[in-house]
């Protein structure tokens, strides 16, 4: 199989939702691949040459080996902190991303924003992205398919705690080629911090008020049903609403 075919074989496996839409791109060819081009490296990696606003030539990696050159690129980052959230701007061939993950702890989070869809088919068909097309805990935003949802996303999945230990970085030169996105990108970021700051910071503010609320409804709850007591009294068949306040 060719790159692309594996890429998507990997992707109906592990995201179908996503395959949808890349399929839908595909078909109606709302992607333009004529601005990328291959260019092999001496470890067979292959990198990709572009141009940025000023029509200048980038060329993304190294010739040599882009591998050996994201591995030095990730040792300026502490990835052994607990509950590390990885927020990266640039996904391309995947090289950095995949030397990221290898450094990831298991509870870790690598949320990768890609900002232009043909990049993203360009790569598909140039370079094998299963690893972390499969990787759970990657969380892919591509353009045209959901970067509208990043920033729910984040404030959905990340605790004020985590941002503490939180990275944010852009895989080399594409803030150059993509700098308006790369605003966006970072405004997302700030809105989502500030939000959670403020959560946490009226959480503060109104702890006394949420501990004398949780001593008072103490005794509703010594009387209230457990799931375990409603085991074998509600038919399977039956359909079932849980409504719960959130924590």
């Amino acid at each position: 199989m060719n790159n692309l075919e594996i890429n998507i074989e990997c992707m109906k496996k592990h995201r179908p939702l996503m395959l949808e839409k890349i399929n839908e791109i595909l078909s109606e060819e709302r992607f333009d691949l004529s601005k990328f081009h291959f260019v092999d490296t001496k470890d067979g990696v292959g990198t990709i040459e572009l141009y940025d606003e000023k029509k200048n030539k980038l060329r993304l990696n190294s010739l040599y080996s882009p591998k050996k050159e994201a591995g030095r690129w990730v040792r300026q980052f502490d990835f052994n902190n607990v509950r590390t959230s990885v927020l990266m701007f640039g996904i391309a061939n995947g090289v950095f991303a995949n030397e990221i993950l290898e450094k990831l702890e298991t509870d870790a989070r690598l949320y990768l924003y890609e900002p232009d869809i043909s990049l993203f088919i360009f790569c598909l068909e140039n370079f094998d992205m299963s690893n972390i097309i499969k990787d759970n805990r990657v969380y892919l935003y591509i353009d045209e398919i959901n970067l509208d949802n990043f920033f729910i996303d984040l404030v959905g999945s990340i605790s004020v705690e985590m941002l503490v230990s939180q990275l944010v970085v852009c895989y080399p030169n594409l803030d150059t080629v993509y700098k308006e996105s790369f605003v966006v990108f970072l405004s997302k970021i700030e809105q989502m911090q500030l939000y959670l700051k403020s959560i946490s910071d009226t959480r503060k503010k109104k702890a006394h008020i949420c501990a004398e609320n949780i001593i008072r409804n103490i005794h509703f709850i010594k009387q209230s049903n457990y799931f375990s007591e409603l085991s074998g009294i509600i038919p399977d068949n039956v359909p079932t609403i849980i409504v719960s306040a959130h924590i």
